[in-house]
C-alpha cells in the first residue's frame, strides 16, 4: 500500500495517473482466491475438505457474507491499486461479478445464501431512489435479485431482529416466502416453503448417481 500512495503522491496530474501501467495487478489475487475456495470448499475449523460446491446437493447451502467485499475483490481484479478507475475497469469488474453470482445462483444444486449491505441507487425505470444490494456500478445492483429466489430486507428493533419482503422503495423479492414487511428471521421458513413446492432434500454423496441416471 505504500508504493501505491508514494506513486500517487509523486504525480499530481490527472493523464499521469491514469496511464500508468504499474499497480501491482497480480498482487490482487483475491477474487481467484474465493473462486477456489468454491472449487474445494475447506472448513477452516476442522480442516475437512467437501469438494466443489458445484457438486454438493439439497442438503447443503454455501453462505458468502458479502457482496461488498466481494464486489472490492473483482474491482482489484480488473484494476489492481490503480486509484483511477477507467471505465474498461468497471465494466471488467462487473461483469466478472455478475458471471459469479450467475453461476452459483444457477449452476448449483445447494443453496445459496449471499449478504449485501444496501446503499441509495437511481431506479432507471421509474426515476426513483431506492435501496438496492450495495455493489459495482449503477447497472449491476438492479440485476442481482433476478438471480434469487428471494431478497429480504434484514431489520433490528431494539434488540428484535425480522425479515421484510415488502418494504417502500427497497429492491426486495419474495418467491418462497409471504409478502410482509415482519417475518420470524429463519431460513427454516424458506426451506419448508420450497418442500411444499416440490422441493427435496438430496444426500450431497448421491449426486454422482443421480447425474448418471439423469444422463443415462
Amino acid at each position: 500500500m505504500y508504493s501505491v500512495l508514494n506513486k500517487v503522491n509523486e504525480s499530481y496530474d490527472l493523464e499521469a495517473l491514469t496511464k500508468r501501467k504499474d499497480w501491482e495487478k497480480t498482487k490482487y489475487r483475491q477474487f481467484f482466491e474465493v473462486i477456489t475456495s468454491m472449487n474445494n470448499f475447506v472448513c477452516d475449523r476442522c480442516k475437512k475438505e467437501f469438494g466443489g460446491v458445484d457438486n454438493w446437493n439439497t442438503d447443503r447451502a454455501i453462505c458468502l457474507d458479502s457482496l461488498s467485499g466481494t464486489s472490492i475483490m473483482a474491482m482489484d481484479l480488473a484494476a489492481g491499486a490503480k486509484p483511477v478507475k477507467a471505465p474498461a475497469d468497471w465494466g471488467t469488474a462487473m461483469d466478472a461479478l455478475e458471471r459469479f453470482i450467475n453461476r452459483m445462483c444457477t449452476g448449483t444444486q445447494c443453496h445459496f445464501v449471499m449478504t449485501a449491505h444496501l446503499e441509495r441507487e437511481k431506479d432507471e425505470i421509474t426515476g426513483g431512489v431506492v435501496l438496492m444490494a450495495s455493489t459495482l456500478g449503477q447497472k449491476l445492483a438492479p440485476k442481482v435479485p433476478r438471480y434469487f429466489d428471494d431478497v429480504v430486507q434484514c431489520k433490528k428493533d431494539g434488540k428484535d431482529f425480522s425479515w421484510a419482503t415488502s418494504a417502500r422503495q427497497v429492491d426486495l423479492k419474495n418467491r418462497n416466502l409471504q409478502l410482509s414487511e415482519k417475518l420470524f428471521p429463519s431460513f427454516k421458513l424458506i426451506i419448508d416453503s420450497w418442500k411444499k413446492a416440490g422441493g427435496i432434500i438430496i444426500p450431497t454423496e448421491e449426486t454422482p448417481r443421480i447425474k448418471q441416471t439423469a444422463t443415462s
